[in-house]
């Protein structure tokens, strides 16, 4: 893995600082990324005393942040906690993985509707840094008391609807861990949401 510090030209005559990574970097969502652009910036002609030491301290942060993305990439070639995916994006991930079940349009479902209950209960944000083993038993709350999508009355979720929607989200924490993105699995420690028995009429 190389990682290379380039500039690219923008206007008012200045230069862009950005990391190039080959082969590509692989991010939370499962997409490749060739690029991670700094919002570093030099002057292209610096005339004035000022505007070399303005370059000069922003090629420096510029190599401190590169020198740190390949350490980041060694420790995890090596199975070592990338601290930087604490920053990635649980939910994109959680897309990611309904994603691949689309080839199951029950389970899909099933999936979806787990996502969507994770997006009400963090209100649309949540980051892998988010996912601690109080965060995980207070999602298995909200689930025990929420209210049933999409229907016009106030009934809640049935007892086993939360459990299928909450093992959804324990594999995906599951996966999360497997791939490295999160340091410790947070639900490991957590009893599931039990099954209740359903009442059966026989003729």
């Amino acid at each position: 893995m190389g990682v290379h510090l380039r500039k690219k030209k923008i206007a008012n005559g200045k230069l862009s600082l950005y990391l190039d990574f080959y082969p590509p970097l692989k991010t939370a969502d499962g997409k490749f990324t060739r690029r991670e652009f700094l919002n570093r910036y030099l002057h292209e002609n610096p005339k004035t005393k000022e505007q070399k030491l303005h370059n000069k301290e922003n090629l420096i942060m510029a190599e401190g942040i590169k020198n740190k993305r390949e350490r980041e990439i060694l420790n995890e070639q090596d199975g070592i906690f990338n601290a930087q995916n604490k920053k990635r994006d649980f939910l994109e991930f959680f897309e990611q993985i309904c994603e691949n079940r689309k080839e199951t349009e029950g389970n899909y479902g099933n999936w979806l509707s787990s996502l969507q209950y994770l997006k009400s209960f963090t209100g649309g944000r949540c980051k892998m840094g988010d996912l601690t083993e109080e965060f995980c038993l207070r999602f298995k709350e909200y689930l025990l008391q929420a209210k049933r999508r999409n229907t016009v009355n106030d009934l809640r979720l049935s007892q086993n609807s939360a459990l299928s929607y909450y093992n959804k989200f324990r594999c995906a924490i599951n996966e999360a861990f497997a791939a490295r993105l999160i340091q410790e699995n947070p639900i490991r420690h957590i009893k599931g949401i039990p099954q209740k028995e359903t009442k059966r009429e026989f003729l």
